[in-house]
């Protein structure tokens, strides 16, 4: 059985199919990469208080990367089953095709970034993102937190850029310049 929802919002389609997990009916959205507004923008971007506006609690698989950086805050994120604690200065990753649910990010600042597997423009960012090893959920060093930051930040501002103002290409670049800073780490 399918059950077809609007859009949650720019960029994001759904549908849903019953699956059975322990013994429960629970319903698995399919989440699409629906760009809107935008000429094919490869990544999007939103902060948590966003994601928490759209998020219903259930259980989603989406065909795109969702790559979120945590500020500030305490929560948690299950992923193809396994739950993660989200807390400050770390970085979760759900691959395309994983099973996941937002549990709790009721406290939780950050920003989640939601990019198509050929968005990386360099050799090495779309190697990693191709891997079908990527770890969900890591922390970041401090040593290594202003760059994240600072990587994150120039890509918000181009994401945040008006439609005919920017090239679909600096979202992009940008994109690379985040995965590499964020250094996620082998399974």
């Amino acid at each position: 059985m399918f059950i077809e929802s609007p859009p949650l919002c720019r960029g994001i389609g759904m549908t849903g199919r019953l699956m059975v997990e322990t013994g429960q009916m629970t319903v698995i959205r399919q989440m699409t990469y629906q760009p809107v507004g935008r000429r094919a923008a490869a990544v999007e971007t939103m902060t948590f208080d966003r994601l928490r506006e759209l998020n219903d609690g259930g259980t989603q698989r989406a065909d795109f990367h969702v790559l979120a950086v945590v500020d500030a805050g305490h929560g948690s994120v299950t992923v193809d089953f396994q739950r993660h604690p989200l807390q400050d200065r770390s970085a979760v990753w759900v691959a395309p095709g994983a099973v996941h649910r937002w549990d709790d990010i009721a406290g939780v600042a950050g920003h989640v970034v939601l990019f198509v597997p050929t968005a990386p423009v360099t050799h090495a960012t779309r190697e990693l993102v191709a891997s079908p090893d990527l770890v969900a959920h890591w922390s970041v060093s401090d040593a290594d937190w202003p760059y994240v930051d600072t990587a994150r930040n120039h890509l918000l501002l181009e994401a945040s850029a008006p439609p005919g103002d920017v090239s679909t290409e600096l979202p992009e670049i940008l994109l690379s310049a985040l995965i590499a800073r964020l250094r996620p780490p082998p399974r």
